[in-house]
């Protein structure tokens, strides 16, 4: 678990944000990660924490236990799609003492993990005052996920979600999202957890879009970990480029919506897929990804991995296209972008009046005194002057035809790691995050 204040572009989550550090600690921050975070085989796990307070941080100690991991049938049922942990015991982790009580502190531990094992740790920090600040409880996995599983009196084959980064004990009570990477047919090496090219575009993905305080694009992502979960799913869902014309408004090579199939007996895919709130198969063929829409319940969306050689940005788009899954956001550029106007706020508008009228319904000029409403336009010719280009015919059908800008680049329209969510979109994402922070993501 990460706790950390946004930047500038976040500030209005701060006092949701600041309720995470809980009780009336002084200590200014302390966060824990591990790495790597996701292995899939039986690996060295390092922990890592890190405080810093203006008194001296005096001591740094970890809590780490390990588990089996099991698919829940102990309980009466049947497999479940994410694991249960039994046989429990607490490794030792030595505390790190700072003599010198530095501001700024960091200490790590290792930890062997096994296959079919399930980690968790915490971290503590003291300050030279005494006061004292907990991190959440992670869990992540310690090696290859289950192959099988008893139930009914019989072994069957099973496979499940793994975790790669879940909280497990939320001490602000906060809600978190859960988001599950799931390896397309085409990471063809089996078995699918210990395909090098998988796991490496899953840490690449989560790296960038997590844990990256540099790209204006993550910030927000990097700031709010504490209310995401990261699994790793089990195989068997399907993408493929679809022919031109076969889904309306999208150009060729769009990737189909994601299948989930039953690729062989025992896969627990539609479990955890139902467990899990949102769903992105990762894949390799070239083919340009897009997303369900949060309001339509589809909750599976595309990112094609960097293992494919052609896409270096992969954390930029699993960012962009959970905009669409996870809120419910419009895109905002040109004419082959779409999706319909659910989120709340919008962020485009039908007519430039009603544009208008969010503008000021939100007060986005006192955030942004720049901002105005501008067309949606066709960007094809940029030979056309901005100002006189057309605005996108499949725009006039309730997608869209107008958007705010502020003159500065945006997640939902400009691909580009300095981009960030501003303003509508900003608000629509907060209200989530916020809510989460409150304890339930998504409130009936």
């Amino acid at each position: 678990m990460k706790i950390k204040l946004p930047g500038p572009v976040n500030l209005w989550l701060a006092p949701a944000l600041i309720a995470l550090l809980g009780g009336c600690s002084t200590i200014s921050s302390l966060s824990v990660r591990h790495s790597p975070l996701y292995y899939g085989q039986a690996h060295v796990i390092t922990v890592k924490a890190t405080a810093s307070d203006p008194a001296g941080i005096d001591k740094i100690a970890f809590k780490i236990f390990s588990g089996t991991m099991t698919a829940c049938t102990e309980y009466g049922g049947p497999p479940s799609g994410v694991p249960c942990r039994e046989n429990v015991v607490q490794q030792f982790a030595l505390p790190c003492s700072f003599p010198a009580h530095p501001t700024h502190a960091t200490c790590e531990t290792t930890v062997s993990g096994s296959d079919q094992s399930l980690i968790t740790y915490s971290a503590q920090a003291w300050n030279t005052k005494g006061s004292v600040l907990n991190t959440d409880e992670i869990e992540t996995s310690g090696g290859a996920p289950l192959t099988q599983t008893t139930y009914g009196g019989q072994t069957i084959a099973w496979t499940l979600a793994v975790p790669i980064f879940v909280h497990t004990k939320s001490l602000s009570g906060a809600d978190q999202i859960n988001l599950g990477f799931y390896p397309n047919q085409d990471y063809a090496q089996r078995p699918w957890l210990i395909n090098g090219a998988f796991r490496d575009d899953v840490n690449d993905i989560i790296e960038h879009a997590f844990f990256n305080d540099a790209d204006n694009f993550a910030q927000t992502y990097s700031g709010t970990i504490a209310v995401f979960n990261l699994w790793a799913g089990p195989d068997g869902a399907q993408v493929t480029p679809h022919i031109a014309g076969a889904i309306p408004n999208d150009p060729a090579n769009s990737c189909d919506t994601p299948l989930f199939m039953f690729p062989s007996i025992g896969s627990g895919l539609l479990s955890a897929s139902a467990v899990i709130t949102a769903n992105a198969v990762l894949h390799i063929a070239d083919c340009r990804d897009n997303s369900g829409v949060k309001s339509y319940h589809q909750f599976k969306t595309t990112v094609e991995g960097h293992s494919s050689g052609v896409v270096g940005d992969s954390g930029w788009v699993l960012t962009h296209e959970s905009g669409h899954l996870i809120y419910g956001l419009a895109d905002e550029y040109g004419c082959d972008g779409g999706y319909p106007k659910v989120s709340t706020p919008h962020n485009v508008f039908s007519s430039e009046a009603d544009c208008k009228a969010e503008l000021t319904n939100q007060n986005i000029i006192a955030v942004s005194p720049t901002a105005k409403c501008a067309k949606i336009t066709d960007d094809s010719n940029t030979m056309i002057p901005q100002a006189n280009r057309p605005v996108c015919a499949m725009k006039t059908s309730g997608f869209g035809q107008f958007r705010v800008d502020d003159g500065t680049l945006e997640t939902m329209k400009d691909r580009i790691a300095t981009s960030s969510w501003r303003n509508l979109s900003r608000i629509a994402v907060g209200k989530t995050i916020a809510n989460c922070v409150s304890g339930n993501c998504f409130p009936p």
